[in-house]
């Protein structure tokens, strides 16, 4: 039987939804700068050419869209 690279090779982060990602990267950017932050995966590759033995090496290359939410005064029309 053969045995899945996953087994032999440990991948954590394949275990992990793309969007426990996005959020975890928005809460510590928001941690760091003091100001709301959201984050979405844009891209997520878990071989990317760029690592020599990504496969082995749980190497994961993530393109993330970074943003402030929207802050509703700004589109206020009460005009005080």
């Amino acid at each position: 039987m053969k045995e899945e690279k996953d087994e032999i090779f440990p991948r954590p982060l394949k275990r992990v939804e793309p969007k426990q990602i996005e959020e975890a990267i928005a809460k510590a950017l928001s941690e760091l700068t003091g100001e709301e932050y959201e984050a979405e995966i844009l891209n997520l590759n878990f071989n990317p050419d760029s690592v020599l033995n990504a496969q082995f090496r749980d190497a994961v290359e993530i393109k993330v869209q970074l943003m402030q939410p929207f802050k509703s005064e700004l589109f206020s029309s009460d005009s005080k």
